[in-house]
């Protein structure tokens, strides 16, 4: 009722009402209800807490963001954070988003969990348009549009919306999946989106780095020009190699010759040795490393709009990348 702004004094009046059109609900006898007087708009709302199937929207939109694994939840504090996967589709335009919170059911379900969410099976009936009137399809199907809400069983099909996307999702699914296993082992190395992951403002902290020569400013500078011309993937491909070219001016600093290493792996391998790099930013690179095919955007083929989000994630890594090597070099 705080959510209303009702005041305390009308609380017994609100509980009353709503308890006798639950009650009423039941027998479907509301004939008698004004249905134009917000008083009761309020208790008919109110009415729904009385359910076994009712759970407030907020709670709602928590459990299925946790469940998804776009938020990290924190009990002990009563938080949560937006995770990688959830920052990626903050990002990304309206489509692209709901194929790619799809893809992310079909790719996250076990077998015993195939009612809940959309599997592999579910996924290529659907896409086809083929529905069984009598079995049970999650709820999330209607809430992005791919199902009827609500939608009995007598008159249940595939929108044209939901046989376009379903399309979609089944055809990129692999790098979808790759797209996935990126983002989680880069969070779980402690790679992540910042809260001012604007490309702006970490290419501005970025090119000051004394780790970074000419060509690596102007390649970066370069990057950033594509990336707001539209041109993701291309601005993608050229970060890479900035990535690899810092490690090589450490080793020059500390008067080690790049080419006597063998790889990226090698190299990080000494300059943690050396202290001049954390256990876990080495796991980072190694990530960006074994998954080159998304950093170079190779396996997104031609998709700028999923390309899109992964810029501003490579630059908030090379700025921490930068920030870390300065500190350890000054010690």
């Amino acid at each position: 009722m705080r959510e209303f702004s009702i005041e305390k004094s009308r609380y017994f009046h609100h509980i009353s009402q709503a308890i006798d059109l639950f009650l009423a609900g039941q027998g479907m006898h509301l004939r008698g209800w004004d249905t134009n007087n917000i008083d009761y708009l309020i208790s008919l709302e109110l009415s729904n807490c009385f359910q076994p199937w009712y759970r407030p929207e907020d709670i709602f939109l928590i459990d299925f963001a946790e469940q998804r694994q776009l938020i990290i939840v924190a009990p002990e504090h009563r938080s949560w954070n937006v995770s990688n996967l959830g920052h990626f589709l903050l990002r990304m335009p309206t489509f692209e988003a709901i194929a790619f919170l799809c893809a992310l059911e079909v790719v996250m379900t076990l077998e015993r969990y195939q009612n809940m969410y959309i599997s592999l099976p579910m996924l290529e009936e659907l896409a086809e348009g083929q529905v069984e009137r009598h079995k049970r399809y999650p709820y999330s199907l209607s809430l992005f549009g791919i199902l009827p809400k609500p939608y009995s069983k007598q008159r249940i099909q595939v929108s044209e919306f939901g046989r376009s996307l379903l399309t979609y999702v089944k055809t990129n699914l692999t790098r979808f999946e790759e797209l996935f296993l990126f983002l989680i082992e880069a969070q779980a190395a402690g790679i992540q989106y910042e809260e001012d992951s604007e490309a702006a403002n970490l290419i501005e902290d970025i090119v000051e780095s004394q780790f970074l020569i000419d060509d690596q400013r102007k390649s970066i500078e370069t990057a950033h020009r594509l990336y707001k011309s539209g041109d993701y993937l291309d601005s993608m491909r050229i970060l890479y190699p900035v990535l690899e070219g810092t490690l090589d001016t450490v080793l020059r600093i500390v008067e080690l010759e790049p080419s006597s290493f063998r790889g990226m792996r090698s190299k990080l391998e000494k300059l943690e040795k050396e202290g001049l790099l954390s256990t876990r930013m080495s796991t980072g690179l190694e990530i960006f490393a074994s998954r080159n095919k998304i950093v170079h955007g190779n396996i997104l083929e031609n998709d700028e709009e999923l390309a899109r989000p992964l810029f501003s994630l490579i630059l908030a890594y090379l700025r921490r990348l930068l920030a870390e090597l300065s500190e350890t070099t000054i010690r």
